[in-house]
């Protein structure tokens, strides 16, 4: 971790890394140079554990918008206390759950991510750090009915947030609940809106929001929101990553971003640092620049890379055309498809975040830099297409 008092000069440290290396873009107003300050930040809640008793039951009748409890057809022989049942943010993924049909949700299902009341402090209930939700997400969390084997479970709260994009502004939406495993009952805690502004972008597509959590309990917090672009390539090179400087971590859960919260104090500090694979964008040789000697071993694999992607391209562009110039009746509805052959580059990206606040500040002052944490690597994938081949302008010339 970096020592406090160089935080201050992150942002000039960041905007000259990203200037000779064109791998990040701020969005602060404010002139070169200078942090951001979290007055700049919009205002909001994310909603906090409940501090009051949990009830012993929820009726089956009580329902919350957003949140659906499924139970898995469990054999005869497994018994009740090992039955749990699933919450999910989809009535179309809960119905699979129901029928143990797999897990075919659509993208735009999963919208919305959950975690359950595992704390992420391990102080006594006067700490206010006991009652922050972990910020490791997922999109599903499990409760099991109580037993004698484990008095723990029966009725647990769930927190689900969402990252909401509408006319030009960006909320963390967020619901707190009772879930009875036993009835599937659903009783609303709470909900809580944070507004999101953009810091911070980077190459592939990175982006950084924050706002400011702003609650009645001594502990404030910065919630930053690192997004990545949620497509076939970023699925395959694994989730974000997030560790805070006292240890706690965090993922993305298959959420498409991670929620990272940094305490803001009067003379203090924090920080943290998210590892995010992310896709590069194509490189492709000039066929009439011949590489020199130095770089030729380096840039060979690349050539042959670049010349092996073109010919798979070639490849589908032909079929594309034979599949067009065929009269309609001649073509099945369950003709296949070729995938689509590439290099997908990648490199890991380490972003750091930070909130500190010296005794010459007179407001708390927030970082954001960027990195790379590792080497750049090739993956060959196949890409399955997202509609039947048509005869396009290109295919035809």
């Amino acid at each position: 971790m970096r020592p406090l008092a160089s935080l201050r000069r992150t942002r000039v440290v960041a905007t000259t890394f990203c200037a000779l290396s064109a791998l990040c873009a701020f969005s602060h107003s404010a002139r070169a140079g200078d942090a951001l300050a979290y007055s700049d930040l919009p205002g909001g809640r994310i909603g906090t554990m409940p501090t009051s008793k949990k009830p012993s039951f929820v009726g089956g009748h009580e329902k919350v918008p957003g949140l659906f409890v499924a139970a898995p057809k469990f054999p005869p022989e497994t018994p009740w206390a090992q039955r749990h049942v699933s919450v999910v943010t989809s009535e179309t993924r809960a119905a699979q759950i129901r029928d143990n049909d797999g897990f075919n949700a659509k993208e735009d299902e999963a919208s919305a991510c959950l975690s359950d009341s595992a704390l992420m402090g391990q102080g006594d209930d006067g700490d206010a750090e006991a009652h922050e939700w972990t910020p490791a997400l997922a999109e599903q969390v499990n409760l099991w009915p109580a037993s004698k084997s484990n008095e723990s479970a029966g009725v647990g709260a769930v927190h689900s947030e969402k990252l909401v994009r509408a006319n030009g502004h960006v909320k963390l939406e967020s619901i707190d609940a009772w879930i009875d495993p036993s009835t599937h009952g659903v009783r609303l805690i709470g909900r809580a809106t944070l507004s999101l502004v953009k810091v911070a972008s980077a190459i592939g597509g990175v982006v950084v929001y924050a706002g400011r959590d702003e609650r009645a309990e001594v502990t404030r917090y910065v919630q930053f929101v690192v997004v990545r672009p949620a497509t076939q390539a970023t699925a395959r090179l694994g989730p974000m990553q997030a560790m805070r400087q006292d240890g706690i971590s965090a993922h993305d859960g298959g959420c498409a971003y991670v929620r990272m919260p940094l305490a803001v104090s009067s003379n203090d500090g924090d920080t943290a640092v998210i590892v995010a694979p992310v896709e590069l964008p194509s490189r492709r040789i000039p066929s009439n620049e011949a590489p020199t000697t130095d770089e030729s071993a380096h840039d060979a694999k690349r050539g042959d890379a670049a010349n092996a992607t073109s010919m798979a391209s070639s490849v589908a562009k032909s079929i594309k055309r034979r599949l067009a110039k065929r009269p309609a009746s001649q073509l099945s509805p369950l003709s296949p498809v070729p995938p689509v052959e590439r290099d997908v580059r990648s490199r890991e990206m380490q972003i750091h975040l930070g909130v500190s606040r010296s005794a010459q500040d007179q407001e708390p002052q927030l970082s954001v830099s960027f990195g790379w944490s590792g080497r750049e690597k090739v993956q060959r994938v196949f890409d399955e297409p997202s509609a039947p081949p048509t005869a396009t302008s290109e295919d035809t010339d």
